[in-house]
């Protein structure tokens, strides 16, 4: 219910960055996939092509893909094996992230941010939660983040929360 609340005040600049197939599928479950939804889905896999080909989510995987306006994939390789069957709008990201430095003040700042997904320890949560307190606490422009999951850190993630007395 929160989801499609929060869903409804979406539109067409707006993008949902969803960085697991099992997200996109239960996105798709909910009817957040189809067509006519007013905002974007990006869809990321952070595995191989070879180990997805293996899976038996395989299929799944790729229908998934192709109902996401773009989809993201670690290595130009793994992208062009997906584009290959079909899925367009395909773009790789290494993991490797380099240090922006300065020129993150150059980023336009906008709407506010979301993080859907698992609370467990290897998401990163905490960090992101620990980084985007300290952020907003130092610039007073900076997007809300909303997050949407529950997991292993949900308790310390509320906590961590509670205690800078963020949203």
């Amino acid at each position: 219910e929160k989801l499609n609340q929060f869903a409804a005040g979406l539109n067409e600049s707006d993008v949902l960055i969803v960085p697991q197939y099992g997200m996109l599928w239960e996105l798709d479950r909910i009817g957040w996939l189809e067509a006519k939804r007013r905002f974007r889905v990006f869809g990321a896999y952070h595995s191989s092509f070879a180990y997805a080909k293996a899976q038996k989510y395989f299929n799944l995987l790729c229908g998934l893909l192709k109902k996401a306006d773009v989809a993201i994939f670690l290595t130009e390789g793994d992208r062009a094996d997906f584009a290959a069957m079909g899925i367009k709008n395909t773009v790789a990201i290494p993991n490797a992230i380099a240090d922006p430095g300065d020129e993150i003040d150059a980023i336009v700042r906008g709407r506010d941010c979301v993080y859907l997904g698992r609370l467990d320890a290897e998401k990163g949560v905490v960090e992101l939660v620990t980084n985007w307190i300290r952020e907003s606490q130092v610039d007073s422009h900076f997007p809300k983040l909303h997050i949407f999951g529950d997991g292993d850190q949900y308790g310390r993630i509320k906590a961590l929360i509670e205690h800078a007395k963020a949203e």
